[in-house]
């Protein structure tokens, strides 16, 4: 258990030297910004670009694990909102917002370093096709309710076009969809244009964790606590074990297992926090869950990996 804490360790390590470091005079508000807007919009999709071009999908989609993965994800949406509505009484818009902060976890700035890490290239690209669905399922759905519920009912039309043009905008999925296109053609990269692709890639796992450190340093546990810890538990150990029940359920094991599990035992994502801030739902409430558990999830994500195994 220890080695896989020493494994598992620096990666939070990171975040921590972020979170320390961002609540200083060095990283005011405009620098904090600029950083996540790097990782996100340039040194991430370099990442996946890069693994996609290089044919990282090339022996298919493991489609049994996204089918077990979002089935799960979707229950646990369920269930949180329930939990929500029916244990603390809250609002619909107020439930929504609950519901994501328990189910959405954070696969790229937190997920990309940790299945790195612990599993390599294999494990990475099982990871990125979760990606892939991540937002478009379990964030889209969110967004819909809040839309719909937040005045005068807008058409189902409209609101399908703006979350499709949400996605369109995302640079992780244009990174994935453009090294996929790319991996198609049968080129590969010139030296020069691989070159500069290999370090922004390279950049985006240091870079990513520090910017995660630094985007929490000013946040506070603020809000009903019970709300955030019952996020908290739902995300980090709910969804884990129910993830592992659907993925033996339909026969999953080794790494396709370790992964989807793994992607349900990570923290709460930063999109909780965009979502909560563009509709002014349950904001505090989100932003404590975010931190408590991407706190914790250094024990959640250990666990997984002490637990599950892999094979050979």
């Amino acid at each position: 258990m220890l080695s896989t804490l020493y494994l598992v360790l620096p990666v939070f390590i990171l975040v921590l030297i972020g979170y320390i470091i961002g609540g200083t005079s060095l990283f005011p508000k405009e620098g904090r910004k600029a950083l996540t807007n790097f990782v996100y919009y340039v040194a991430v999709p370099a990442l996946l670009f890069r693994s996609m071009a290089e044919g990282a999908m090339s022996g298919g989609v493991d489609v049994t694990m996204l089918v077990a993965f979002y089935s799960c994800g979707l229950m646990v949406l369920a269930l949180a909102g329930l939990v929500g509505k029916v244990v603390f009484k809250l609002p619909t818009r107020e439930a929504t917002v609950f519901a994501m902060g328990s189910s959405f976890g954070n696969t790229v700035l937190l997920g990309i370093p940790i299945v790195n890490t612990a599993y390599g290239e294999a494990g990475a690209t099982l990871l990125y096709s979760i990606i892939a669905f991540h937002a478009l399922i379990l964030m889209t759905i969110p967004m819909m309710v809040l839309e719909v519920t937040k005045g005068p009912a807008a058409s189902f039309g409209a609101i399908l076009k703006e979350a499709a043009g949400s996605l369109y905008k995302n640079p992780i999925i244009l990174g994935l969809a453009a090294g996929i296109a790319w991996s198609f053609t049968g080129y590969g990269l010139s030296d020069v244009v691989s070159d500069v692709v290999d370090k922004l890639a390279d950049a985006a796992t240091p870079a990513a964790l520090f910017a995660l450190g630094t985007s929490l340093s000013n946040s506070k546990i603020e809000g009903v606590v019970a709300h955030a810890l019952t996020m908290t538990f739902i995300k980090l150990v709910v969804h884990p074990l129910m993830a592992l029940g659907f993925g033996v359920a339909l026969g999953l094991e080794g790494l396709p297992l370790a992964i989807m599990v793994l992607t349900a035992a990570l923290p709460a994502g930063n999109n909780v926090f965009i979502v909560a801030s563009t509709f002014s739902v349950f904001l505090r409430r989100a932003v404590a869950a975010i931190i408590l558990t991407t706190m914790l999830a250094v024990l959640s994500t250990t666990a997984v990996i002490e637990m599950i195994p892999i094979g050979p």
